[in-house]
């Protein structure tokens, strides 16, 4: 044992490139980083299970052309873990699956450092600073253009465990090798028509690009899109179809047309879905905020199985418009939209206003994400009686931010019908607790009438209060049982229900006052919200089954948005803040 763990303080005192920090200690007994890699494999048990570490990577652009210069960078910690690992970066074409491993752009496996299998580098996780690992001044001799074959490629850093084996953390760098970049002339579109991944696309800054009735826009796996001002927005307008599904692998991304490291909240319009679902205002209709043509901004009828078509694998970035405060847009407004359209895998980052907004309608949504939105995060208003399971908030209130869930029926008559009642099942909502006084307010504020059934929650880390309760109308749904709240973890906010909100909290099923313990829920770009050892959140006889009505999944076992097992938002999502990545 005595030299087992002198070898491992050999080990761990390697660098990135295998020189010796200055002034550490070092116990080689006589071994070569080669001869040590090979004891530790034979002495074995030495695998850490994960890693606490942060790891992300950004390409200076979205898109590129073939060949054009291109620079990738990394920033990376270990958050106090010494174990050893060994470390790999390959760039994939994301179609074909084909990897081309660094540092030679071999499909030879091989790790950072060129070494092949049995003779893998083994080290401590580094501390890099937005350092260039491709590019010309990068680390390594190869990798600083693009590719020159059009496609969707990713970069993919992994840290793995001494064997080399198995991944216990991994980061990603998407981007899009084009043949060029389309400004979309055509405001009214009203033929079947195909944004393709072989390009990417501009929506100018005037009056926004519209799907009309009868028509369909598809929008193929990996293709980017790119807004330029608050007037550059896509609507889907009533009869109209959107056909936006990508992949985990190929996301449909939009985003800012501004250079990464200088984009803003709010830098342009958002996406609108217009359907013709119930809505609750008088006469059944309302006008999109931010769109003043009837025709194209109306919504709401009396179909709840109107289809607007399918949002699959998309994220909405640097968008959303508060031009006053009842004239907005936001990264992803869900307009009387019926259940027949199909929504999962969605997330709206970094956007001005609310991140997603459900007006009516009857509208289905899965794995929902929202990050460093300045506004709300999920708001619903105007009847909405929709599902959703498994939704991730997590605020930043640097930027700003509101409340997790902003939860209405209508304002102007609490008691209007059809009443808001959606399903909601294996939901994380996290605050920002160290900027509480900027703006991070309620995980829930439940009002205006409001009903709903709330199920396997965390609240976690809210300024003010985790759940607040108002209005009488909303008081009058909890008395009826229309209104609940079950199978409730609430953590670390100002307090977990507001001091107006009586009984309510008393009321409820199966709340729990109690630390989630989630992996990494405060580390704004690259966060872990699975439950960590010894969490409570898949306590049996706490966890509520959803319905087995064909939408939810009913094997749940956990609370919250993820199980300890699977991260689904990894890979396809983004939560870099733009300081973070900022040259």
């Amino acid at each position: 044992m005595k030299n087992y763990q002198k070898l491992l303080a050999a080990v761990l005192a390697i660098g990135w490139f295998g020189s010796v920090p200055a002034g550490a200690q070092l116990y080689t007994e006589g071994y070569s980083l080669q001869r040590a890699a090979s004891v530790i494999r034979q002495l074995g048990g030495l695998v850490a299970l994960d890693t606490p570490a942060t790891m992300y990577l950004w390409t200076d652009k979205y898109v590129y052309t073939a060949g054009e210069p291109l620079q990738l960078r990394v920033t990376s910690n270990a958050n106090g873990d010494l174990y050893p690992y060994t470390f790999f970066l390959y760039r994939q074409n994301t179609e074909t699956g084909e990897k081309l491993y660094f540092p030679l752009l071999s499909e030879e496996v091989t790790d950072m450092f060129g070494n092949g299998p049995g003779n893998f580098r083994i080290q401590t996780i580094p501390a890099f600073e937005k350092t260039v690992l491709l590019g010309p001044t990068g680390l390594s001799p190869l990798g600083g253009s693009a590719p020159l074959d059009v496609g969707t490629y990713q970069y993919v850093a992994e840290i793995r465990d001494y064997t080399g084996t198995r991944v216990a953390r991994a980061a990603y760098a998407k981007f899009g090798v084009v043949n060029q970049t389309m400004e979309v002339t055509t405001r009214d579109i009203t033929t079947d028509t195909t944004w393709s991944s072989d390009n990417a696309y501009r929506i100018p800054d005037n009056e926004g690009v519209f799907v009309m009735d009868g028509a369909t826009l598809t929008i193929e796996p990996g293709t980017f899109i790119f807004g330029q001002g608050q007037g550059s927005l896509l609507v889907v307008a009533q009869g109209g179809k959107l056909n936006a599904c990508g992949t985990r692998a190929r996301p449909i991304v939009f985003s800012s047309a501004l250079p990464i490291g200088q984009r803003s909240a709010g830098d342009w319009g958002g996406l609108v879905i217009n359907g013709r679902a119930p809505i609750n205002p008088p006469g059944g209709t309302g006008q999109s905020e931010g769109i003043d043509d009837p025709v194209r901004g109306t919504f709401g009828g009396t179909d709840p199985d109107d289809s607007s078509g399918a949002l699959c694998y998309v994220r909405v970035e640097h968008a959303g418009v508060l031009f006053t405060p009842e004239n907005e847009l936001n990264g992803i407004a869900f307009q009387g939209v019926g259940r027949g359209t199909t929504v999962h895998h969605i997330q709206s980052h970094y956007g001005a206003d609310d991140a997603i907004e459900f007006f009516g309608g009857t509208v289905d949504a899965k794995y929902v994400v929202t990050s460093s939105t300045q506004d709300d995060s999920i708001d619903w208003t105007w009847g909405w009686q929709g599902r959703l399971q498994f939704a991730l908030v997590r605020q930043n209130a640097l930027i700003g931010a509101d409340n997790g869930f902003e939860s209405d029926n209508n304002s102007r008559d609490n008691n209007l019908t059809p009443r808001s009642k959606p399903q909601i099942y294996n939901v994380t909502l996290v605050g920002d607790p160290m900027n509480s006084e900027l703006g991070s307010d309620d995980g829930m504020e439940l009002r205006e009438g409001t009903a709903g059934d709330i199920n396997n929650a965390i609240v976690l880390g809210f300024g003010e209060n985790g759940v607040d309760v108002s209005d009488a109308a909303t008081f009058e749904q909890a008395a009826a049982g229309a209104l609940r709240l079950r199978g409730t973890i609430l953590w670390g906010n100002g307090s977990n229900f507001a001091s107006d909100t009586g009984d309510f909290g008393a009321s409820q099923m199966n709340l729990r006052v109690i630390d989630p313990k989630l992996r990494k829920p405060f580390d704004l770009n690259d966060p872990d919200y699975r439950p960590g050892d010894g969490s409570p959140a898949g306590t049996v006889g706490q966890v509520q089954t959803p319905p087995d009505d064909g939408f939810f999944d009913t094997s749940v076992q956990f609370i919250g948005a993820m199980d300890q097992d699977n991260d689904w938002t990894r890979e396809w999502t983004n939560f870099l803040e733009e300081d973070a990545i900022a040259p």
